[in-house]
């Protein structure tokens, strides 16, 4: 399923895939969507379908634009595709740092 995310009064409402397929689409919206606001950002995952890497790193470049802007980010919806892959990042990351 195509990536989509449409942006809210608070936020941003994401459908689809968040893969490295989907890539081009998250960073546009990452780029030209999120301004500064005086609430947390709340970004709503209910609806995301496969998740993997580039979801994540797309999730951590969201966080550190609204540090920039003093807005917490905070994660709705987070289905079990995403803290699957959540885990699966971790747990490799963990091990590389091991090795490293």
């Amino acid at each position: 399923m195509k990536f989509h995310a449409e942006t809210t009064q608070v936020g941003l409402k994401v459908t689809g895939d968040m893969t490295e397929q989907s890539s081009i689409g998250m960073t546009s919206v990452l780029m030209n969507s999120i301004g500064p606001g005086p609430h947390a950002l709340l970004v709503d995952l209910s609806d995301v379908h496969r998740f993997d890497q580039s979801g994540i790193q797309f999730l951590s470049m969201l966080r550190r634009k609204a540090a920039r802007q003093q807005r917490p980010l905070q994660l709705l919806g987070t289905t079990a595709v995403v803290r699957a892959a959540e885990i699966e990042f971790r747990e490799s990351t963990s091990e590389a740092m091991v090795e490293g």
